[in-house]
């Protein structure tokens, strides 16, 4: 079999590389440190919500830096790892998918809270907490660490938990939701969670491909085209930055 349209896939990766790893990060770099900067900010620093956002900016931050940036100098030729099973490898490894996994579930606790505070229960109202907040973040960093493999359990504890919150606005009192910043709070979690979904789809559909087709005998010319498509299913969630609303709550 040829070379030649191998090496051809392999140089449009490395294209694809550099263009997408370059966009994300110069992207994800702003929007993410906008977000730092803007919760942050002493009339949100004490908002538990606040506190799950930003959380969210930094896990992204250190996945964003761990996954673009090397993989970048890889296509310039720096071989930053000499074996697969090299200890740089799984540190790389470790350091992309926990902080993805960790932010994921930062959404999910903001998800909860929001549900916790639009509550008629003072009970359930109290979980909407900045302490509790700083423990559930903790909890969440210990369990990502430990298991980050999961891809349908976020977005759909994000769904439940959204429509919950709904239903609590709906039989509340209008006065109670009064607080300009907690509505744009709430409308940012909103957009945020629907970001989450459709950017997470893709990845989810090429895991389930790779799952479906991992016996099959595949050529090499297909499996650098697979190669190809995975990479542009790349998690791009951390790209997401809630800018036009910056202005609104700030």
């Amino acid at each position: 079999m040829s070379t030649i349209p191998i090496q051809n896939l392999q140089r449009i990766q490395n294209e694809l590389t550099r263009g997408i790893s370059l966009t994300l990060l110069i992207a994800g770099t702003i929007g993410n440190v906008l977000n730092c900067i803007l919760f942050t900010r002493r009339s949100l620093r004490h908002n538990p919500c606040s506190i799950y956002f930003f959380a969210t900016s930094v896990a992204n931050i250190i996945a964003l830096y761990f996954s673009c940036l090397t993989r970048l100098l890889m296509t310039f030729g720096t071989n930053t790892t000499s074996s697969q099973g090299s200890i740089y490898c799984r540190f790389r490894t470790f350091f992309t998918f926990m902080p993805l996994t960790a932010s994921t579930w930062f959404i999910v606790a903001a998800c909860a809270d929001r549900y916790a505070s639009s509550s008629s229960s003072v009970r359930i109202r109290s979980f909407s907490q900045v302490k509790f907040s700083q423990r559930i973040i903790y909890a969440i960093i210990f369990i990502s660490s430990a298991i980050w493999g999961q891809i349908l359990l976020p977005p759909l504890l994000m769904f439940i938990l959204g429509w919950l919150t709904i239903q609590h606005i709906r039989h509340r009192p209008i006065n109670r939701l009064s607080n300009s910043k907690e509505r744009q709070l709430n409308i940012m979690l909103i957009t945020q969670v629907i970001c989450v979904a459709i950017l997470s789809l893709p990845t989810s559909i090429e895991k389930i491909y790779s799952e479906i087709t991992m016996k099959q005998v595949k050529s090499a010319e297909r499996l650098q085209i697979e190669a190809n498509l995975a990479f542009m299913t790349l998690p791009s969630c951390y790209l997401f930055s809630p800018v036009r609303l910056t202005q609104k709550i700030v």
